[in-house]
């Protein structure tokens, strides 16, 4: 063994390094509890999109339903209202017919109208909530980066290469001191 005195400047940078390396440990905690919050946020985020998406699913086909009943009948009042303007058969009421298909007409058609602006409404409000999770979404990646620069100070200046270099430092002077006694 190397019978050289351990100076105090190897001793304070030994501990010098165990210090940055209590920091580390500090700075592996927190990534680690950032990757966990963020992990944690993205599942909810995942989880809270396939709700809204099954929701509006749900919501449009109660109003394309609807829609869809509109425009099958549409037309049979129409015919009915052609019927009764072209048929004139004595024991036929002309008049009730074309009265029946207008006012269905008019009906449906309405109806028609009113779903088409309902589901209008419902997708600009669809769009909302899905802007509302991107912007969740964006927070969450936002906070994982302050947590990442909070990690970063506190690991400092300390890089991956540098800690090496000061663990050997370390070791050596470790080694050192044990020759000695």
């Amino acid at each position: 063994m190397n019978s050289k005195p351990v100076t105090q400047e190897e001793l304070e940078l030994a501990i010098q390094s165990f210090e940055q390396m209590g920091g580390m440990a500090k700075y592996a905690q927190i990534m680690e509890g950032a990757m966990n919050m963020m992990s944690d946020h993205f599942d909810m985020t995942e989880r809270a999109l396939n709700i809204v998406q099954s929701l509006h699913v749900k919501q449009l086909q109660g109003i394309d339903h609807w829609i869809g009943m509109c425009k099958f009948l549409l037309p049979m009042f129409v015919a009915i209202a052609t019927a009764g303007l072209t048929i004139t058969v004595p024991s036929f009421n002309s008049r009730v017919a074309v009265i029946i298909g207008m006012i269905g007409f008019v009906v449906f058609f309405a109806g028609l109208f009113e779903q088409s602006r309902k589901r209008q409404q419902l997708l600009a409000r669809q769009e909302q909530d899905i802007e509302k999770l991107n912007k969740t979404f964006q927070d969450g990646q936002e906070l994982m980066n302050i947590l990442k620069a909070q990690a970063q100070d506190e690991r400092g200046e300390m890089t991956d290469e540098k800690l090496r270099e000061q663990l050997e430092k370390t070791l050596k002077v470790m080694n050192n001191a044990k020759g000695e006694a």
